[in-house]
């Protein structure tokens, strides 16, 4: 177990080092790139948190399995690798009806925003009932009359045993 945990523990440090040099490499150039207008970096660090807020709101939903509230996050538009937009909703609303108790945990939130569209990458850690997992999760998420929506999710694992 104490392996497991080094493992995870090393694995998210390297993540977070990866985001924060793109963080970093990513603010650099859009202040040279903008020249750095207050108003615009007040409204950039707005949206931000805005999506931050939607995507700590969208996992609460998904903890408390409350199904109506988690697919709201959803953009119509949204697609799966595998199910068009409606197969899709049954397949997470089915889900939603097993059993048992969901832990969700987010670590290294981190959001780019260019024009109406947010890419978010993190990494979740998942566990229910029946299934465990550790991975990183990229979305897209569309700005739709000032509403952020999920239009696309991947998630990869992490290579960690027993998380």
């Amino acid at each position: 177990m104490r392996k497991n945990t080094v493992i995870l523990v090393v694995i998210i440090a390297v993540f977070a080092m990866v985001h924060l040099i793109l963080a970093v490499d990513i603010s650099a150039a859009q202040t040279n790139a903008e020249k750095g207008s207050n108003a615009n970096k007040s409204s950039n660090i707005d949206e931000v948190d805005d999506v931050g807020a939607v995507i700590y709101a969208w996992a609460n939903a998904w903890k408390n399995k409350d199904t109506k509230n988690y697919l709201s996050f959803y953009s119509p538009s949204f697609q799966s690798k595998d199910l068009n937009y409606p197969n899709w909703i049954k397949r997470k609303t089915k889900l939603f009806q097993r059993t048992g108790a969901i832990s969700l945990e987010i670590f290294y939130l981190s959001v780019f925003i260019k024009n109406n569209y947010a890419h978010v990458s993190f990494i979740q850690k998942y566990k229910d009932t029946y299934h465990s997992d550790v991975g990183e999760k990229n979305m897209v998420l569309v700005n739709s009359q000032d509403t952020w929506k999920i239009t696309s999710e991947e998630w990869k694992p992490l290579a960690v045993e027993n998380p």
